[in-house]
Protein backbone atom coordinates (compact mmCIF):
# COMPACT_ATOMS: atom_id res chain seq x y z
CA UNK A 1 0.00 0.00 0.00
CA UNK A 2 2.12 2.78 -1.50
CA UNK A 3 -1.23 5.25 -1.15
CA UNK A 4 -3.86 6.58 0.86
CA UNK A 5 -6.07 8.22 -1.84
CA UNK A 6 -3.33 9.55 -3.97
CA UNK A 7 -1.68 10.98 -0.49
CA UNK A 8 1.38 9.27 1.39
CA UNK A 9 0.89 7.65 4.43
CA UNK A 10 2.57 10.33 6.69
CA UNK A 11 0.56 12.92 4.72
CA UNK A 12 -2.87 10.80 5.27
CA UNK A 13 -2.27 10.00 8.55
CA UNK A 14 -1.40 13.91 9.37
CA UNK A 15 -4.24 15.06 7.44
CA UNK A 16 -7.07 13.04 9.74
CA UNK A 17 -5.15 14.72 13.29
CA UNK A 18 -5.51 17.82 11.98
CA UNK A 19 -9.20 17.27 10.80
CA UNK A 20 -9.63 15.81 14.22
CA UNK A 21 -8.11 18.40 15.83
CA UNK A 22 -9.99 21.01 13.92
CA UNK A 23 -13.59 18.97 15.12
CA UNK A 24 -11.93 19.14 18.49
CA UNK A 25 -11.74 22.74 18.29
CA UNK A 26 -14.90 23.55 16.66
CA UNK A 27 -16.73 21.58 19.77
CA UNK A 28 -14.57 23.78 22.48
CA UNK A 29 -17.86 25.01 23.70
CA UNK A 30 -19.80 21.90 24.41
CA UNK A 31 -16.34 20.14 25.70
CA UNK A 32 -15.24 22.99 28.34
CA UNK A 33 -18.88 23.69 29.86
CA UNK A 34 -18.83 19.92 30.24
CA UNK A 35 -15.77 19.15 31.89
CA UNK A 36 -16.82 22.34 34.17
CA UNK A 37 -20.24 20.68 35.17
CA UNK A 38 -18.31 17.79 35.91
CA UNK A 39 -15.84 19.20 37.97
CA UNK A 40 -18.35 21.12 40.36
CA UNK A 41 -20.28 17.96 41.28
CA UNK A 42 -21.58 18.69 44.61
CA UNK A 43 -21.97 23.07 44.44
CA UNK A 44 -23.26 23.37 40.26
CA UNK A 45 -27.23 22.60 40.06
CA UNK A 46 -28.88 22.04 36.45
CA UNK A 47 -25.89 21.39 34.96
CA UNK A 48 -27.52 20.04 31.62
CA UNK A 49 -28.73 23.77 31.35
CA UNK A 50 -25.41 25.25 31.90
CA UNK A 51 -24.08 23.05 29.26
CA UNK A 52 -26.37 24.24 27.03
CA UNK A 53 -26.29 27.75 28.13
CA UNK A 54 -22.90 27.89 27.38
CA UNK A 55 -23.14 26.44 23.84
CA UNK A 56 -26.34 28.53 23.11
CA UNK A 57 -24.04 31.52 23.93
CA UNK A 58 -20.74 30.42 22.79
CA UNK A 59 -22.50 29.86 19.15
CA UNK A 60 -24.80 33.04 19.52
CA UNK A 61 -22.48 35.47 20.27
CA UNK A 62 -20.19 33.96 17.48
CA UNK A 63 -22.60 34.15 15.00
CA UNK A 64 -23.71 38.20 16.20
CA UNK A 65 -20.21 39.12 15.62
CA UNK A 66 -20.07 36.92 12.13
CA UNK A 67 -23.64 38.93 10.61
CA UNK A 68 -22.12 42.37 11.92
CA UNK A 69 -19.10 42.39 10.82
CA UNK A 70 -18.02 39.85 8.24
CA UNK A 71 -21.53 40.26 6.08
CA UNK A 72 -20.40 44.09 5.80
CA UNK A 73 -17.01 43.87 5.14
CA UNK A 74 -17.31 40.72 2.70
CA UNK A 75 -19.97 43.20 1.09
CA UNK A 76 -17.66 45.77 1.07
CA UNK A 77 -14.77 43.52 -0.75
CA UNK A 78 -17.35 42.09 -3.30
CA UNK A 79 -19.05 45.07 -4.23
CA UNK A 80 -16.70 48.57 -3.58
CA UNK A 81 -12.72 47.48 -3.29
CA UNK A 82 -12.78 46.13 -6.65
CA UNK A 83 -14.10 49.12 -8.13
CA UNK A 84 -11.84 51.30 -5.78
CA UNK A 85 -8.58 49.06 -6.42
CA UNK A 86 -9.09 49.40 -10.77
CA UNK A 87 -8.91 53.26 -10.37
CA UNK A 88 -5.88 52.87 -8.00
CA UNK A 89 -7.80 54.12 -4.98
CA UNK A 90 -6.70 51.63 -2.49
CA UNK A 91 -3.06 50.02 -3.87
CA UNK A 92 -1.24 50.51 -0.16
CA UNK A 93 -4.35 50.08 1.87
CA UNK A 94 -3.83 47.80 5.44
CA UNK A 95 -7.53 47.60 5.55
CA UNK A 96 -7.68 45.47 2.15
CA UNK A 97 -4.59 43.24 3.37
CA UNK A 98 -6.19 42.41 6.38
CA UNK A 99 -9.45 41.91 5.08
CA UNK A 100 -8.17 39.68 2.06
CA UNK A 101 -6.29 37.62 4.65
CA UNK A 102 -9.38 37.03 6.80
CA UNK A 103 -11.72 36.34 3.42
CA UNK A 104 -8.93 33.60 2.74
CA UNK A 105 -8.22 32.06 5.77
CA UNK A 106 -11.21 32.51 7.64
CA UNK A 107 -11.46 28.86 8.28
CA UNK A 108 -7.83 28.85 10.38
CA UNK A 109 -9.31 32.13 12.44
CA UNK A 110 -12.11 29.84 13.57
CA UNK A 111 -10.74 27.55 16.01
CA UNK A 112 -9.33 29.57 18.39
CA UNK A 113 -12.17 32.15 18.06
CA UNK A 114 -14.45 29.13 19.46
CA UNK A 115 -11.86 28.05 22.13
CA UNK A 116 -11.66 31.35 23.70
CA UNK A 117 -15.44 32.08 23.46
CA UNK A 118 -15.80 29.21 25.17
CA UNK A 119 -13.59 29.69 27.46
CA UNK A 120 -14.70 32.78 28.41
CA UNK A 121 -18.06 32.18 28.12
CA UNK A 122 -17.57 28.96 30.73
CA UNK A 123 -15.80 30.71 33.15
CA UNK A 124 -18.49 33.92 33.34
CA UNK A 125 -21.38 31.90 33.93
CA UNK A 126 -19.74 28.98 35.89
CA UNK A 127 -18.68 31.79 38.94
CA UNK A 128 -22.60 33.17 38.60
CA UNK A 129 -24.48 29.86 37.77
CA UNK A 130 -26.03 28.80 41.35
CA UNK A 131 -27.52 32.71 41.49
CA UNK A 132 -28.67 32.52 38.09
CA UNK A 133 -30.82 28.75 38.87
CA UNK A 134 -31.81 30.61 42.35
CA UNK A 135 -33.46 33.57 39.92
CA UNK A 136 -34.72 30.96 37.87
CA UNK A 137 -36.58 28.97 40.53
CA UNK A 138 -38.23 32.55 41.71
Amino acid sequence: MDTIFGFEPALAAAMIAAAIAYEFFTFAPLIFSAIVAVRRRTTMRRKFLFVGSVVALTYGLLLVFLVTICVPISAFMIYVAPSLRFNGYLENSWFIAVADFAVEWWWLILPPVFIAAALVTTRYLAKRWNAIVDALQG
